[in-house]
């Protein structure tokens, strides 16, 4: 949704309760007061579902934005690690380092599988 599509709807949504709130102590006819409570309601409804949609949304790329930033780092790492290694000539440590954390590494959807953890021990072990 938009900027301007949501102030329009938020303004008609409160237009339309305030104009509802009114006819109850304004107007004598029982039908102009229901058919404003009804779409007072309803739009009330209306708004609150694309509100949260909306925030949905927003939460999703935000969680998608933290794990890009939590693998980018402890990825910086491993390959930082990596190299700094292999120019001083420890290509069998890192080979082996690389091995353990590919046999320990299960790639999953659900979660950040320990990836940190894995990588860490990967570069202390390269390390030592």
């Amino acid at each position: 949704m938009t900027w301007t599509s949501a102030i329009i709807l938020t303004t008609i949504t409160i237009l339309t309760m305030v104009t509802w709130l009114i006819s109850e102590f304004k107007t004598q006819k029982k039908w102009v007061r229901c058919v404003l409570g009804i779409l007072a309601i309803m739009f009330g409804i209306g708004l609150t579902v694309l509100i949260f949609r909306d925030l949905q949304s927003f939460s999703s790329a935000l969680t998608k934005f933290r794990y890009n930033e939590f693998y980018g780092e402890t990825s910086k790492k491993l390959i930082d690690t990596t190299v700094e290694q292999l120019e001083a000539g420890k290509k069998q440590k890192v080979l082996n380092s690389l091995k353990k954390l590919q046999d320990k590494f299960q790639a999953t959807y659900e979660n950040k599988a320990n990836y940190d953890k894995l990588v860490g021990d990967a570069v202390k072990d390269m390390k030592k």
